[in-house]
């Protein structure tokens, strides 16, 4: 399929549709960004957002300070305009874009790449997550950045890419705890060579102040009166739809046969990884209040999979017609995914949701 890709040309078309993608996306980030009142969750964020910054440091509200001190910081910059918090989240969820991109090219190919940030680009709950005040959106570009850091690790362990990787745990798990599942997977993993333990040590202490608020939530949040949050089979119903909308099928059946079809060293990494974290997740839920979308790193890895089962699949159909469809198949892919979510998309816009 390599023979398809070459060229200058092609490269130059294959920028060009990032492009249009980042483009894309960022539009509909931005676009009737202060239509949806605040949620409760976003109520929670502007009380926190108006504290002086010792205030929002120390209290943690469930959740790690780092998003709230930045949208702290947009909400000053802004002059009090309370949208304005939701702004870090579009700035993370438009950067989330082109990372994804990245993400597709470490693992396989640029064609891959350009499948995950389309997608990304177009999924809406990927879009309400970045009009959202609160840290899922920044939370998922750092783990996007950790994973690519990570895939390269596994190529080559180097030094620069060693010390980048773990300043990325350290960060992710300041931004949210939603990701301290996969994290510690990736993290167990790479403590296999010990020219990890010293960062391993590193992160460790740095992290310490995280151990407190872990604690802090499950015993603030698993008490009887505190029932905010989803049952386990409300999880195992519910994850995949709030992951990918109404193409979560679709998403589904070509990550199985990205799985399936390109077989390199780390897919079974990859594979466990969202699996252990989707279980933990569903079975957690029944001992502190948890929600689908604390689970969205593993739709990362899903979407990335679900890119290559697209490129394995039309690299298949090129070769039986002897025609390259790569850029048409791109093209119906994304026309089809745009009309099957069209009603939620339009409804995000256009229905108030609170």
């Amino acid at each position: 399929m390599d023979a398809f890709y070459g060229g200058a040309i092609t490269k130059t078309l294959n920028k060009v549709i990032l492009l249009v993608f980042i483009v894309i996306g960022a539009f509909l980030r931005v676009y009737n960004i202060d239509f949806q009142t605040m949620g409760t969750e976003e109520i929670y964020t502007l009380d926190i957002v108006r504290l002086p910054i010792m205030g929002i440091i120390t209290n943690f509200d469930y959740t790690p300070p780092v998003y709230n001190l930045l949208a702290h910081f947009s909400y000053v910059l802004f002059n009090g305009y309370d949208v304005a918090i939701r702004y870090p989240a579009v700035v993370a969820g438009i950067l989330l874009i082109p990372t994804m991109y990245y993400l597709g090219l470490q693992y396989k190919d640029e064609i891959v790449g350009l499948y995950c940030a389309g997608v990304t680009a177009i999924l809406v709950p990927m879009i309400y997550y970045s009009q959202y005040a609160r840290a899922y959106s920044l939370s998922m570009l750092c783990f996007v950045i950790a994973l690519i850091l990570y895939l390269r690790l596994k190529e080559n362990d180097d030094l620069n890419t060693r010390l980048a990787f773990w300043i990325m745990v350290v960060v992710n798990l300041y931004v949210h705890l939603f990701t301290l599942i996969p994290f510690s997977l990736l993290c167990l993993d790479l403590l296999m060579s010990r020219k990890h333990w010293l960062c391993g040590i590193g992160t460790t202490i740095c992290s310490l102040p995280i151990a407190g608020v872990v604690l802090s939530v499950l015993s603030a949040r698993n008490g009887s009166g505190f029932n905010y949050g989803a049952s386990p089979l409300q999880m195992t119903v519910l994850t995949f739809p709030e992951f990918f909308n109404s193409i979560f099928l679709n998403i589904l059946i070509l990550a199985g046969a990205g799985a399936w079809l390109y077989k390199n060293k780390i897919r079974g990494n990859l594979i466990v990884i969202t699996v252990v974290t989707l279980i933990v997740g569903i079975v957690g839920s029944a001992i502190t209040p948890t929600f689908p979308r604390y689970l969205m790193s593993a739709a990362i890895v899903i979407l990335l999979f679900a890119s290559v089962g697209i490129v394995e699949l039309t690299g298949i159909l090129n070769k039986k017609v002897g025609v390259d469809l790569t850029y048409v198949v791109m093209i119906g892919i994304f026309i089809i995914f745009t009309w099957m979510m069209w009603d939620n998309l339009v409804s995000h816009y256009t229905i108030m949701q609170y």
